[in-house]
């Protein structure tokens, strides 16, 4: 009888099978690549669609009434202050997950037309250019998500009321990337999406504008 010492030895030395299990590893691997790259292209896809978002955000801030109310009262005007000098430094930041802005109120309907577009439908769907919002290039983008500042330019002008042109940012925060198995291998820090802020300067900022 062949001892079990003797069929271990040549079950050791034997080669069967050894293509297969290669084959079955590189496989794997090769599965694994193709997945990672098609996830992170996807990524990128998110990422630039976020963008785009936003700079259709800070142009419909930009052309409408402003979410700071505060904006259409300022004067500027003080003891130091003359109508027609510059007017001096602000800065308004307003929240939507607060709904509430660093100083004065908060022009919900303003908010909501950056966000779901001119119209202000409280929908994220595919849509004309002239009615399109920031959740309607991607629908993760929630109210909670944005926040909209307000500041001096230089270009500003003190009166009753003042001729304000500020300086306008439209930030895109807290959302997360939709891997489906990234998600698994990666830390949190890799799944957060990095904030995206666009900036650009005020036009007329009334209802209808463009």
């Amino acid at each position: 009888m062949i001892s079990r010492f003797i069929l271990f030895s040549r079950f050791c030395r034997s080669k069967d099978g050894a293509v297969t299990v290669q084959a079955a590893l590189l496989t794997t691997l090769f599965i694994g690549f193709i997945g990672s790259s098609i996830e992170i292209a996807y990524a990128y896809w998110q990422y630039n669609a976020v963008q785009h978002a936003a700079r259709m955000g800070v142009r419909i801030a930009a052309t409408t009434d402003p979410v700071a109310d505060s904006l259409t009262t300022m004067t500027g005007l003080s003891t130091e202050v003359a109508a027609g000098d510059p007017l001096p430094d602000y800065s308004i930041t307003c929240t939507g997950s607060l709904l509430k802005c660093s100083e004065g109120s908060f022009n919900e309907e303003a908010f909501g037309r950056i966000v779901y577009g001119k119209n202000n439908d409280g929908l994220c769907s595919a849509t004309g250019r002239e009615t399109r919002g920031m959740c309607d290039y991607i629908s993760d983008i929630k109210e909670t998500n944005v926040s909209v500042t307000y500041q001096h330019s230089g270009f500003d002008t003190a009166g009753n009321p003042a001729d304000v042109i500020p300086l306008i940012s439209v930030k895109v925060s807290g959302l997360r990337f939709n891997f489906l198995f990234l998600d698994i291998v990666t830390t949190d820090r890799f799944q957060t999406m990095p904030d995206i802020s666009v900036t650009a300067m005020s036009e007329d900022l009334q209802t209808g504008g463009r």
